[in-house]
């Protein structure tokens, strides 16, 4: 129970910096999403985190960073990826590296 209490004081601490554009806030979406995985399994949410994370990046122009290239490959390898969304994760990729 005491997982799932840090879990949500961290979710309500950080609802209000989700908008801002700042390498901390895309860090910490990262590891929720990792968590909420992990704990929930629940891959929306996660799937969530990660894109919001990815966009933080892409707007800080961080596209060579951890954090962005750790939420492109954990959506890349989500189990209901279609062929399109394949394609074009693995285009972002390749543009990047």
């Amino acid at each position: 129970m005491q997982a799932e209490e840090y879990w949500c004081r961290a979710r309500q601490e950080l609802e209000f910096v989700f908008d801002q554009t700042d390498p901390g806030v895309a860090m910490a979406l990262k590891t929720m999403a990792i968590h909420i995985l992990f704990w929930k399994g629940d891959l929306e949410l996660a799937t969530y985190y990660q894109t919001l994370s990815l966009a933080i990046c892409r707007q800080l122009k961080l596209e060579n960073s951890d954090t962005y290239l750790h939420c492109l490959y954990a959506i890349m390898n989500k189990p209901n990826s279609t062929s399109a969304e394949l394609q074009s994760t693995w285009m972002e990729l390749e543009r990047v590296q």
